[in-house]
């Protein structure tokens, strides 16, 4: 996969991003921590669920020696806390077998590992900060790949806009972004006409209970991939990052 992308490595006699169908990435020339190169016949992406095992798996491996910065990293520190007559399983949620390094595919290990008691507990003690940074970065993981915040509303809606697919949600990410913003035009029209007598009228049926509604999340406006601040989420996360490390004398 780093060869084919060119992710700091590349094939000399197997230029596949010269291919004719390669399509090209246009980014900004400030944006020195994007890597990728421009020109891609293809992506690859990591299983989001395999990514958090993997992770887990190599805290709870017998052979693996993981420090950050001056502080260790060990699955001993987990243990500690479970004979810990202090904390009960109500505390930290975690039991034997939730870290037992040959169930490689537990997923459901990975929420315990990150839950919000045993975090705290971990967070409580500056001798275990490595362990407590590295399951930190973990929950960070699920949070971005796999953790479901879309409503069942929102669900619903997409598949109505699902045109001759009435039954099936079958569609690409730019026809999603299309029908988004679709259901973000209709919902402002409807808002519109209901707060707004200026506006000509077209009847929207709308059951009584929510005629008084005047709050809607609907009307915020859907902006392009394009125009999202990337920048701005990027140093967020940057500094974010400068939290978490910054006891860990990592960066000194």
């Amino acid at each position: 996969m780093r060869l084919v992308s060119g992710f700091f490595g590349s094939v000399p006699n197997f230029q596949i991003h010269e291919h004719s169908q390669a399509f090209k990435i246009q980014i900004k020339l400030q944006w020195s921590w994007f890597y990728l190169r421009k020109e891609q016949l293809l992506l690859f992406l990591q299983d989001a669920t395999h990514l958090v095992t993997k992770w887990r798996n190599r805290l709870l491996s017998s052979t693996a020696k993981l420090r950050i910065g001056n502080r260790s990293i060990s699955v001993n520190h987990l243990y500690d806390i479970i004979n810990n007559l202090a904390y009960t399983k109500f505390d930290h949620c975690l039991t034997k077998s939730d870290i037992n390094p040959k169930d490689r595919q537990n997923f459901s290990s990975c929420l315990k590992l990150t839950s919000d008691g045993l975090l705290q507990i971990l967070s409580e003690n500056v001798n275990i900060q490595g362990t407590f940074a590295y399951l930190r970065m973990l929950k960070m993981i699920i949070v971005t790949y796999i953790e479901k915040k879309t409503t069942i509303t929102e669900r619903k809606n997409t598949r109505a806009l699902s045109g001759i697919y009435s039954t099936i949600v079958n569609f690409t990410v730019h026809d999603f972004l299309q029908r988004a913003q679709k259901l973000s035009l209709l919902n402002d029209i409807k808002y519109k006409q209901l707060h707004d007598p200026s506006v000509d009228k077209l009847i929207f049926p709308v059951h009584y209970k929510h005629q008084n509604d005047r709050h809607s999340l609907s009307t915020q406006c859907q902006n392009e991939i394009d125009q999202l601040d990337v920048e701005q989420v990027i140093a967020n996360a940057y500094d974010e990052a400068v939290d978490i490390f910054d006891d860990l004398e990592v960066l000194d």
